[in-house]
């Protein structure tokens, strides 16, 4: 940081003072006297911060807000974690194979009947040659 090259080479553009008088630094120690003097959250008939209280009040509320964000968002994503593995656990079934596996079950049990109605028949015809 550096200062203006108009204001280095003309100290006098600088309003230090209330008068133009040499020496005159009201202006300056006004300045330097906000740092402590309480100016800031007028309540109740009084003056409660300075800058830098006020500062760090605004500074924590903002960090005490993004803190409160942050956890929310991970609880979120916790929480759409859950759901996809619930979702996929459940989901996990394809209808469509299911279906091709009840029909070759049921073919499957067509033709094992059909082999046991044979195998009856051909044992009551040799029953029945004895």
């Amino acid at each position: 940081m550096a200062l203006d090259g108009t204001l280095s080479s003309s100290p006098e553009r600088i309003a230090a003072g209330l008068t133009t008088a040499p020496g005159d630094n009201q202006n300056v120690l006004a300045l330097l006297n906000l740092q402590s003097e309480k100016v800031l959250n007028f309540s109740q008939g009084s003056y409660q911060n300075t800058f830098e209280e006020y500062y760090g009040g605004f500074a924590a509320k903002v960090f005490l807000t993004k803190a409160s964000a942050d956890a929310g968002l991970e609880q979120q994503q916790a929480i759409v974690t859950q759901l996809d593995i619930l979702r996929a656990s459940t989901s996990g079934v394809s209808l469509e194979e299911e279906m091709i596996s009840l029909t070759q079950f049921e073919a499957a049990f067509q033709a094992s009947v059909r082999v046991l109605e044979t195998m009856n028949r051909l044992l009551e015809e040799i029953l029945n040659l004895i």
